[in-house]
Parts: C-alpha cells; structure tokens; sequence
C-alpha cells in the first residue's frame, strides 16, 4: 500500500460533481470554440523525464486526450533551471497549441529577475494541478547523523563540507528554505542543483551528497522501498503521514515554508475563448477518477491542489510578494 494515500475533502466533492454530471451537460461544457483543438496540443517541460511535473503532465495527458480527442504531447527539454524551455514557449504562435508546465520555481526566478516574463500577466495559468510540500531526506544507511538535530550536529563539526542537492535555482523556495535553516543554526550547506529528477536521486543514493530537498510524492517509491528517509518536513506542523518526522515548529527555526506548486501555462496572448477551453478540459481531466487514483498514491493532499485560472493568478501574485519580500531581507534583491 501507498504511504501516501489521503484524498482532500475537495477532491471528493469534485469527484462527486463530475459523477452527477449527464453526457449531454459534459458535451456542452467541453463544445470546442471554433473546433480548437482539432490537432494535437504540446506540452513543453523544462525538467527531465520523472520529476514531479513529468509525472503529473504524463498523468493528465491520457485524461486529456479522453476529453479533447486530441493527444497533449509532452516534450521534455531540461536546462537552465527549467528555463531553457522558455524560448520554444516564448516562439511559438499563439494559439493555444503550445503550453509550458513548470513549477512555482519559475516566480522565484521572475522576482530574483532571473527571467523577464512575469507568470501570470505575460502568461496565463491554465491549470495549477499539484500542491505539496517539500522534505529534505538522507540515505537509509546513513550513519553520520539520523535526524535533523544530528545533521545540524555533524554539519557543525564539518563545516563546508555538508553537501545538500535540490532542483531550486538561487531564487527558488528550496534555495531560499535551505539558506535560511543554514542561518537559523549556524551551519554551512553546499547546495547543489541538478535539472534532472534522476540525477537527484542518484546523487542521494551514490552518497555523492549528504542530503537532498525533495517532495514526498515525487520520491514515494523510494520511501516506500526504504532507501530514503525524511529528517525534516518543511511544514509548521508534522502532517499524520509523516508524524515521526521533525517540522519547522519542532525545530525552533524562524522559516516561512513555501508550498510547492506545478502549473501549466498559455501564452498570455492566446484567445480567451481556447484559454477557457483548455482551462475547462485540464478541470475535468484532473476530475476523473483515473486521475485521482494517481493523486492519492502520489501526493499528500493537506492542502488545496486545484486551482484554475483566476485562483491560479491570485495564488502567483501572493507568492510573488513572498518571493520579493524574502529576497530583499536576504539581500539579494534591491
């Protein structure tokens, strides 16, 4: 049995809905505006195959094409952070046949100026279809330290030397989370960044570095076959999933958690009509049955993970004070 297996109240209400739903009203809910699509639709990811966005992407897709008769094609193109996808996106016309997934990594990077287009006013969040939380896991046969309490012991006795890997660039939330629990405990952590959700995990299981800031669902198969262990849930409070795993208010440490997030966006200049199509049919895709089975095995649903369009806005420009607001107390950000 999955580890993570709870279903969110909302997400049962949704299920609910959509079940009571007549063929007749689903058909008029999904009429094609002009026949859009009537080809398929691509999906550009700036990650490797098997991060947490591939896997949600693949997920939605056969749904997708349940729903819209037309394939989403998803492509993947690691580098630069997740951000050398973006000059394909940026391209490509805008018609709704091209769209980005990507994390919340990519407001990070607009607020620390990394990037010049703004999520959410340059782009339009279709769907955000993932929300969770982030851990930092050793290797189940570590045996320098056990827990967060001896980690922060041996990273004082070996200062400079204590290697932690994640997927967050110098602006992201996990770059940020990890520097400030550095400062909390007055400890020095090398972080390194891989693109690839393969190299992460390989990097973690080699011992090539001493930790590693993930999500719980995009490394279930690894906590479930006991090769990783989390140390810290990056929460103010420890979820029942993980109720023997140390949280930030256990810990005594003054650092905002940030949720984790995975959207796919249009072009902000795609017609509102297909915006509001695409919009409709990743809503009902995440709605089936098919895909919440996925969701339950995958992720831990403690917090709200759907959003659409206009929730999908609010919730970037919330975040995006965040982002600015912790950078400029850190310094990075005038």
């Amino acid at each position: 049995m999955s580890k993570i297996t709870n279903l969110s109240k909302a997400a049962i209400a949704a299920l609910g809905m959509t079940a009571c739903l007549t063929s007749a009203a689903v058909a008029e809910m999904m009429k094609k505006p002009g026949g859009f699509p009537d080809r398929p639709v691509t999906l550009l990811i700036g990650w490797g195959a098997g991060g947490g966005v591939d896997q949600v992407a693949r997920q939605l897709a056969v749904q997708f094409e349940k729903i819209t008769g037309q394939p989403l094609v998803v492509i993947n193109k690691p580098g630069g952070r997740g951000t050398v996808v973006l000059a394909d996106f940026m391209n490509a016309a805008s018609d709704g046949y091209t769209l980005m997934g990507g994390s919340d990594d990519l407001v990070g990077q607009y607020a620390a100026k990394g990037i010049n287009e703004n999520p959410f006013r340059d782009w339009t969040p279709i769907i955000i279809p993932q929300v969770t939380f982030t851990q930092i896991y050793r290797r189940a046969e570590e045996t320098k330290f056990t827990d967060w309490d001896s980690f922060v012991a041996y990273a004082k006795a070996n200062p400079g030397n204590v290697r932690l890997t994640n997927s967050g660039p110098a602006g992201g939330a996990e770059r940020i989370m990890a520097t400030k629990l550095s400062e909390a405990f007055g400890i020095k952590i090398n972080q390194t960044q891989f693109d690839k959700a393969s190299e992460r995990y390989g990097s973690l299981l080699g011992g090539h570095v001493d930790v590693m800031m993930e999500q719980p669902g995009d490394v279930n198969q690894y906590i479930e076959g006991g090769q990783f262990v989390p140390i810290l849930s990056l929460l103010n409070e420890r979820p029942d999933t993980f109720a023997n795993t140390q949280s930030i208010k256990d810990i005594g440490a003054d650092v905002r958690p940030f949720l984790k997030w995975r959207a796919f966006w249009a072009k902000g200049d795609v017609p509102d009509e297909r915006k509001k199509y695409l919009e409709a049919a990743f809503k009902a895709a995440w709605e089936t049955e098919e895909f919440q089975k996925f969701n339950r095995s995958k992720y831990m649903h403690i917090v709200k993970s759907y959003y659409g369009i206009d929730e999908a806005v609010e919730l970037m420009e919330g975040d995006l004070v965040t982002f600015q607001d912790t950078l400029r107390a850190m310094g990075l950000l005038k």
